[in-house]
């Protein structure tokens, strides 16, 4: 939904197909990005972030993952340099598939299941916000779009002290 946001933006159409992720190519002001959407399952999203960063040889640095995160409030963003899994097995088999904890990533929360009754988390994650829910997450989906254009135009340092 971010990248959907950043998409729309900066007016980067996402629809080339690259193995394990869907990709669009654009500009954020004079920087020029690549936008990549993998379309393996979640806790596979390792094989399409290690086929990005070595079709091109990306500096893992100049990438940014970003995730959903049920350990973080709805409504919450944290930008990070680095860290572990947390428990998230997308970001945990991103960890695998590039050998290393040190990559940039933003989380944006939506809540915990608990805190609406759900016992499945699956069901939670993949569910649909009630209308209360979709207001804030608005705003969190716009904040998160502009902590990403920060990061890319200010830096991480500059971009953490402002957002998070």
């Amino acid at each position: 939904m971010v990248i959907d946001m950043l998409s729309s933006r900066h007016n980067i159409i996402i629809d080339k197909k690259k193995k394990s992720s869907i990709v669009g190519h654009g500009a954020i002001g004079d920087v020029p990005i690549d936008l990549v959407l993998p379309t393996t399952y979640m806790n596979e999203s390792g094989k399409s972030v290690l086929e990005f960063a070595t079709r091109g040889s990306q500096d893992i640095n100049k990438l940014l993952i970003v995730y959903d995160d049920k350990d973080l409030p709805l409504g919450k963003i944290r930008l990070r340099p680095n860290g572990s899994a947390g428990g998230h097995n997308g970001v945990r088999s991103i960890i695998n598939s590039l050998g290393t904890e040190e990559f940039p990533r933003l989380r944006v929360g939506i809540g915990d299941p608990q805190t609406r009754e759900h016992d499945d988390v699956i069901d939670y994650v993949l569910g649909r916000f009630s209308n209360a829910e979709k207001e804030v997450l608005d705003d969190v989906l716009a904040t998160a779009a502009d902590c990403i254009e920060a990061y890319i135009n200010l830096g991480i340092e500059e971009a953490m002290n402002k957002f998070n």
